[in-house]
C-alpha cells in the first residue's frame, strides 16, 4: 500500500497489520504515520510502531512490531516500487516521453488480465484493422517495413508502418517502444517527429490483474488545442479501442503466456522479445521483477 508522510514524502509497505493481519489501507494516516483501522496500532515511515492504544503511551514496544516497507521513488508523476536491495536502483524511462503537466491527458484502467498478455497488445501493430474495425480502415492489414530490437540502453525499440497489401501503398507509421518491464512510449508518425506520443505504464496488481495508465501528449502550437486534442485521443482510447483489446486479451489462452508456446511470426518481434527479457529476468531474481510504475497520488494522504 500507498501512502504520504507528515512531509508529503511517498511511502511504501505490506498492507497487513504486523499485530494481527488487519489491512492498512483501510486505516488512516495521521501526523504522517499510519494507524491501523483495527487496533489504532501506529507505523512510522520506516516501518517502526509508535504507538499501542491498548498498552498506554509509556507501553514497550517489541522490535518485531515492523511494519514492513518498501523503497519508493517518485518521479515523471510516476511512483516507482523497488522489491530488491539495491541502494540507488534506476527507473526505466523513456526519453521524449509526456511528462505530469497541463497540457497532457492521462487516464487509468483495472484489467482482469495478466502482465504478459498487456504487453502482448500494447506492442502488436498488425491486429488494428482487425480488432479494432470500427475505427481503423480495414484495408490497412500489412506491416511492412517493420522491425524490433534492445539499443544499446536496454530499450526495445519497434517500428512499422501499417498499410494496404499493393505495392508502393502508403500507411501510418507507428512507433512503440518498452523500457522494461512495463513501461511504454507509443508514438503516430516519424521517430525524429512523431505528430503525438503516448505513455502507457503497466504493473501487475497480481498474477491476474494488471493496473494500466495512459498518458498522451498532442503536439501543437497552441497549448490549450494540444491538451484538448489530448484528451480527446485519450477518451477514444480507452473508449474505443481499449475496449475491443481488453475483450480479446482476457479471452485468450493460456492466460499468461510465454512466447514459446505460440508460433509467432515477424510481426510479432517485439513481444518475442520482451518474453526473451522476462525469462531472462526471472532466472536472475525472484519476482517481483524491479522497478513496476504506479500513478500518482498515492492511496492514503495526510489528509485522510
Amino acid at each position: 500500500m500507498l501512502w504520504r508522510d507528515a512531509d508529503g514524502v511517498a511511502r511504501a509497505a505490506h498492507r497487513g497489520c504486523p499485530h494481527r493481519g488487519a489491512d492498512l489501507s483501510l486505516g488512516r494516516v495521521a501526523g504522517g504515520e499510519l494507524e491501523c483501522p483495527y487496533h489504532g496500532f501506529r507505523y512510522a515511515a520506516d516501518g517502526t510502531c509508535t504507538a499501542i492504544p491498548c498498552e498506554g503511551r509509556d507501553a514497550r514496544i517489541p522490535p518485531k512490531l515492523r511494519l514492513q516497507t518498501r523503497m519508493v521513488v517518485e518521479e515523471h508523476g510516476l511512483l516507482w516500487l523497488f522489491a530488491g536491495d539495491e541502494a540507488t536502483p534506476t527507473r526505466p524511462w523513456i526519453e521524449g516521453l509526456p511528462e505530469d503537466t497541463r497540457e497532457v491527458a492521462s487516464r487509468e484502467l483495472q484489467w482482469d488480465v495478466p502482465l504478459s498478455r498487456v504487453i502482448e497488445g500494447m506492442v502488436d501493430i498488425h491486429h488494428l484493422a482487425f480488432a479494432h474495425r470500427r475505427v481503423i480502415p480495414n484495408s490497412l492489414t500489412r506491416l511492412d517495413p517493420y522491425d524490433a530490437h534492445f539499443d544499446a540502453a536496454g530499450i526495445l525499440r519497434s517500428e512499422g508502418v501499417i498499410r494496404r497489401d499493393a505495392p508502393g501503398a502508403s500507411g501510418w507509421n507507428f512507433i512503440m517502444d518498452i523500457a522494461p518491464p512495463s513501461l511504454l512510449a507509443i508514438g503516430l508518425g516519424q521517430r525524429s517527429s512523431p505528430s503525438s506520443i503516448g505513455l502507457v505504464a503497466c504493473c501487475p496488481i497480481d498474477d491476474h490483474h494488471t493496473w494500466i495508465t495512459f498518458r498522451y501528449a498532442v503536439r501543437s502550437r497552441w497549448s490549450w488545442l494540444g491538451r484538448l486534442l489530448s484528451e480527446l485521443s485519450v477518451t477514444a482510447e480507452l473508449r474505443l479501442v481499449q475496449v475491443d483489446d481488453h475483450r480479446l486479451l482476457r479471452t485468450s489462452l493460456p492466460r499468461d503466456p510465454d512466447s514459446p508456446q505460440h508460433q509467432l511470426v515477424h510481426a510479432d518481434k517485439a513481444a518475442g522479445l520482451w518474453h526473451g527479457w522476462r525469462r531472462r529476468a526471472m532466472r536472475r531474481v525472484s519476482l517481483p521483477l524491479a522497478p513496476t510504475p504506479h500513478a500518482a497520488p498515492p492511496l492514503l494522504s495526510a489528509s485522510q
